[in-house]
């Protein structure tokens, strides 16, 4: 099963897929369409009752920082399901049935993992803020020349006021998700 859909927080995003998962499926994959607005969740039906899932936040440089990330996850009892090393959200499931098991051991490992998020969602806020006053500064005067003139360079100069467009909702994505987890 394929569901598509928008979180606006990690904790519901991870309440979510637990709620799917109770009802007789299990995740096995997730895949970012358009982020951090439209991703995509592959379950499958199982008859065993599936583990928990958590979601961490953490990106890496290196290769080997990676796996030793997945390795000392695997060796705490957690399955890595779905993220790579650059995409930054990474989704745990437990090798036992143990609901009450939680990825962040202490306060301070739980204060990593929100910090990180909320430096990377502004940072992509002020990429796709950066990208929007770029394009209306060096364009508005093209946009001018062109108004009466139904060229190619006007049609897209119309597509890039409409991918322009989309990065600002992306932006405003990025900036609602670190708010949200600054509150959990």
């Amino acid at each position: 099963m394929k569901i598509y859909k928008t979180f606006f927080s990690l904790k519901d995003e991870e309440t979510w897929i637990n709620e799917v998962q109770n009802k007789g499926y299990k995740l096995i994959k997730v895949s970012k369409i358009f982020p951090p607005i439209l991703f995509k969740y592959k379950f499958e039906r199982t008859k065993d009752k599936s583990n928990k899932v958590c979601l961490d936040y953490k990106r890496f440089k290196k290769s080997s920082d990676y796996k030793s990330y997945i390795s000392l996850f695997k060796d705490s009892g957690w399955k890595h399901v779905s993220g790579s090393r650059g995409s930054g959200i990474h989704y745990f499931q437990t090798y036992t049935n143990n609901d009450k098991k939680e990825i962040f051991s202490d306060k301070e490992s739980r204060n990593n993992f929100v910090q990180s998020y909320i430096k990377y969602s502004i940072g992509m806020s002020v990429y796709c803020i950066a990208f929007l006053l770029n394009f209306f500064i060096f364009n508005s005067i093209s946009l001018n020349k062109m108004k009466d003139d139904y060229s190619w360079g006007f049609i897209a100069l119309i597509l890039l006021s409409l991918i322009t467009a989309v990065i600002f909702i992306q932006a405003i994505f990025y900036l609602i998700k670190a708010f949200k987890i600054k509150k959990e």
